[in-house]
């Protein structure tokens, strides 16, 4: 089938036939059949259509995606913290269209599912609703979530290593912590996620950033060379979508446990059991991966959108990112375009987004913003993209 796509014999638009009738052709089962559809739309070859079956996606508007960047040799102090913040701030203003921090839209979020999941742990447990505990201990029922989801990994894990932990960031603070300590250098991406940034600065640790490439990921033969010098503490790294803010979190902690686990403890005490019952239930019920593949569609539809609407209104040299994933698009305007040095007027004009320095350590990608996918790309949304082109091309 991806062949056939690939060739052009189906063309955009065009329905497939229907699972059984594929299942009966190909005498697969129905299980394989679904499968293999679920394959070809995280390709991005077919889109799903409540009710409607599968059918072959429109091709999605394409530029060239940025460069890799030679680095710093040397580590550097990190001062993003107050320029973030003020941006980020600006950002959510009223009547600012939110391009800037990375959010989903509330619609996309299964917020009815987890309130009826927190009605029914509250009403089977409600001694929990008299707090958590000030010692850190996590929920049998999440951790066993965890670790059959960990098969599919590069574990199986073992119960042992798990700390749950508030949040993702509070997770990687929570490493960072166990094994740097103030004045320690960390290899990081380049470009970094912005909290990441910011959580080092916080620690008072030094950024090694590593030349990264969109399609070929982090370059392993310059973190080889980092990590040959005793100077690298720590790496710093996300293998997938970088944008690690979910409302609860985990620590694969090994050796570590109990540091770890005793980190966690006198940082923020336990993280809420009934927080943890809710995410437990949720994970093992069926909802959860049919949401899941929902959510993956509606942030492909919305990234395509964004992206063909920066081929329209960004400057022709404009490059883009091609992600797998997430709701994000990392873009590079032509070398004299100052993205910093035109935010203030953006805002002005009712456009946020997140200037590509905050993403640097050493200041680099000043050419460069993010732009937030996770709205619906209404006309609205379409008009503001417009604007900001428009005034980036001044």
């Amino acid at each position: 089938m991806r062949g056939i796509i690939a060739a052009g014999n189906l063309r955009s638009g065009e329905r497939l036939p229907s699972v059984r009738r594929l299942s009966r052709a190909r005498r697969l089962s129905v299980s394989t059949v679904l499968q293999a559809l679920h394959q070809l739309e995280d390709g991005g070859l077919v889109e799903a259509r409540p009710q409607s079956g599968s059918f072959v996606r429109h091709p999605v508007a394409r530029r060239a995606q940025p460069d890799s960047r030679s680095t710093p040799e040397t580590p550097v102090a990190v001062d993003v913290s107050q320029r973030l913040m003020r941006a980020l701030q600006a950002g959510v203003a009223a009547g600012v269209a939110p391009l800037a921090a990375a959010l989903p839209a509330p619609g996309l979020l299964p917020l009815a599912s987890l309130q009826r999941l927190y009605a029914g742990v509250v009403r089977r447990h409600p001694q929990l609703l008299a707090g958590g505990s000030h010692i850190n201990m996590d929920e049998a029922a999440l951790v066993r979530q965890l670790l059959l989801r960990s098969v599919s990994w590069a574990g199986p894990l073992a119960a042992s290593e798990f700390v749950i932990t508030n949040s993702c960031t509070e997770a990687l603070a929570l490493c960072l912590r166990a094994v740097t300590s103030p004045g320690d250098t960390v290899a990081v991406e380049s470009p970094a996620y912005y909290l990441m940034l910011q959580l080092l600065e916080t620690l008072g640790l030094k950024a090694l950033e590593i030349p990264t490439d969109p399609s070929r990921g982090l370059s392993v033969e310059a973190l080889d060379l980092a990590t040959r010098d005793s100077r690298v503490a720590a790496c710093l790294l996300v293998a997938n979508a970088s944008n690690p803010l979910l409302w609860i979190g985990f620590v694969a902690s090994g050796r570590y446990r109990s540091q770890i686990a005793l980190l966690k403890t006198t940082s923020s005490g336990a993280t809420h059991p009934v927080t943890q019952l809710v995410l437990a239930e949720y994970l093992e019920s069926g909802p959860c991966e049919r949401h899941l593949r929902s959510l993956r569609r509606a942030y492909q539809r919305q990234v395509d959108a964004m992206r063909a609407a920066v081929v329209r209104y960004f400057p022709a040299a404009t490059r883009i990112t091609e992600p797998q994933g997430g709701f994000v698009l990392w873009v590079e305007l032509p070398e004299e375009i100052d993205c910093s040095a035109r935010y203030e007027q953006a805002i002005a004009a009712g456009v946020a987004y997140v200037p590509g320095e905050l993403f640097s350590a050493s200041g680099m990608y000043r050419n460069c913003l993010r732009l937030n996918c996770g709205n619906p790309h209404t006309p609205e949304i379409d008009d503001a993209v417009r604007r900001l082109g428009g005034l980036l091309g001044r």
